[in-house]
């Protein structure tokens, strides 16, 4: 009976665990062939040898190995072998081969199943020993049950440690029911496993599973208040994950009445040192659902009311939390109402809506929009690091015309001046020195002063039209309206002194002119941000309106 008659025979009768046995049988009796130059030939048991050792290797090896079998020259052998007449039957044995390392892997697969199961790390690492790919070869599965997956559950920590120790990335990884190994953990109340995974890394808080949902919307839900403080502080960046939804940790609170899981949240963002905790308190508080609601469309409205969430936000419908509760028949939604109307809410058909993002685009641009929109196109067309390196020639000019402003060089003029000043008049007073001085520079000074302060207030001007309207950009305009208000007193008074009234009334009309450009410089950046954010706000909405006009759609 030949090689192959046996094997498949073989497996015919007893199954695929048979053919090692056989095959180290028929090896043995294989005489060594040699081909005409004594040179030991390539026959097809060298083969059979060759794909059998696969089984010690990944998959992506075996599949390279196999393909130089068939095209490398010094392994082909269908035209000097007897096996050219057998070539169906070949393939079949590399088949069930193949078959037989996949039995191989998957009995490691249940010894590792076992281990972890029972957080035996010497079994463990046993395995690893017998192949050393063996967490590689489950890392290339998509979703797999991994024995992170099973120890997490179980709450063996240490093994847990172990295997992530060897394969972080089994963390991230969801088996065929879509959960990580952190969300079986805490579906089994495995508190301790849960928090040295997350101290091994923080971001398996941000891990979505099935239906979108992260660890954070997890513990929200089953109102571990621990947890949710614990999961807030390790990965602040987490309170602003949502479902498959649209729906943030607060709209699942709010859905389920749970009062304290709800406070957590929204009293950590109120209270947050972080530096982006100003726009998450905004972004998430007003964040809407696939629905369009808010969480104050679905939550304990007493909590929110005061914590600057928007009280007439309308959803998709154009319903606002106003309209929403006088549409229920709920007995409770008096206290509701009144709560509403106590801080101001109101109907939707009492709101006077703004104009739309198209209906501002068809209407008619005024003069003073046209010049917020030149200023706003000439601020955004400067780089960033053009605007860096005009800001520090800027800081150095203000500097400078303020000193002069300050402590003006009206020695420089002193040469013009008589040696000797007589102190007393012919009544007999007594005559300051300097008033001889400024009545003798008066021309000059006069016009060295008012070029100056040309110069700062226009420097002043360019400095505060290039600065950007950002949040902490904001802060530095403070400094510059202290700057002007100095340089304002110091020339006044200056001025004064010279007792020029020409001076003066120039002087003062540049302050006015400076002021109303400085002021409407400053409503020129406010009115582009509101119009930008107004903007994205309008368009994300319209997407997001599409979206739900879609989904209804389809379940029609």
């Amino acid at each position: 009976m030949g090689v192959f008659q046996a094997l498949k025979l073989s497996v015919k009768h007893n199954g695929l665990k048979t053919l090692p046995c056989i095959y180290k049988e028929r090896l043995t009796a294989e005489p060594e062939e040699k081909d005409k130059s004594g040179r030991r030939s390539t026959c097809a048991f060298d083969q059979i040898r060759q794909l059998f050792l696969l089984g010690q290797f990944p998959w992506t090896f075996k599949e390279h190995l196999i393909y130089c079998l068939f095209t490398n020259y010094e392994y082909q052998t269908f035209e000097t072998h007897s096996l050219r007449d057998h070539s169906l039957n070949y393939l079949l044995f590399i088949a069930l081969v193949i078959l037989v390392s996949i039995l191989k892997v998957d009995e490691r697969h249940e010894r590792l199943r076992g281990a972890a199961q029972a957080g035996n790390i010497d079994a463990l690492y046993a395995l690893i020993r017998e192949d050393a790919y063996l967490l590689d070869g489950i890392d290339q599965i998509p979703f797999f049950d991994t024995p992170l997956h099973t120890a997490a559950a179980a709450g063996h920590t240490d093994f847990s440690m172990e295997v992530m120790n060897l394969k972080p990335s089994l963390a991230l990884k969801l088996n065929h029911d879509g959960f990580s190994p952190i969300h079986l953990a805490l579906q089994n109340g495995q508190k301790e496993t849960v928090l040295n995974l997350l101290g091994m890394d923080k971001d398996l808080v941000r891990v979505k599973g099935k239906e979108g949902k992260t660890p954070l919307h997890y513990v929200v839900g089953e109102a571990d208040l621990s947890l949710v403080l614990t999961f807030l502080l390790c990965c602040p960046e987490c309170i602003r994950d949502v479902t498959n939804q649209n729906e943030t940790a607060l709209h699942i609170a709010a859905q389920k009445n749970l009062l304290e899981a709800l406070q957590v949240p929204v009293g950590w963002l109120r209270s947050t040192h972080d530096k982006d905790g100003k726009l998450w308190e905004k972004e998430v508080l007003n964040w809407k659902n696939k629905e369009g609601d808010t969480v104050l469309h679905i939550a304990m409205v007493e909590l929110l009311l005061d914590c600057g969430i928007e009280k007439n936000a309308m959803n998709w419908r154009g319903l606002t939390a106003m309209d929403i509760v006088q549409g229920q028949s709920r007995v409770d939604n008096k206290r509701t109402l009144e709560v509403l109307r106590y801080f101001g809410c109101s109907n939707a058909s009492s709101i006077h809506t703004n104009s739309t993002l198209v209906e501002l685009l068809r209407s008619k641009i005024s003069f003073s929009e046209r010049s917020n929109i030149v200023m706003s196109r000439m601020r955004k067309n400067i780089s960033n690091g053009t605007r860096d390196a005009l800001l520090v020639v800027l800081g150095l000019i203000l500097t400078t015309t303020y000193e002069s402003a300050v402590n003006p060089p009206y020695d420089l003029f002193q040469s013009d001046l008589p040696q000797q000043i007589i102190p007393q008049d012919a009544g007999g007073q007594w005559v300051s020195p300097n008033d001889g001085i400024m009545a003798a520079l008066d021309p000059l000074a006069l016009s060295f002063s008012i070029f100056n302060a040309v110069n700062f207030l226009v420097t002043l001007l360019v400095t505060l039209f290039i600065l950007p309207w950002v949040p902490y950009a904001q802060l530095l305009h403070v400094p510059l309206l202290l700057i002007f208000i100095f340089f304002v007193a110091s020339m006044g008074l200056s001025l004064a002194l010279m007792t020029s009234v020409i001076g003066i009334g120039v002087f003062c009309s540049l302050v006015v002119i400076t002021t109303i450009l400085g002021i409407f410089i400053v409503m020129n950046k406010v009115r582009s941000r509101k119009v930008y954010t107004d903007c994205i706000k309008e368009v994300g909405d319209r997407v997001r309106l599409h979206r739900h006009e879609h989904d209804d759609i389809k379940k029609k």
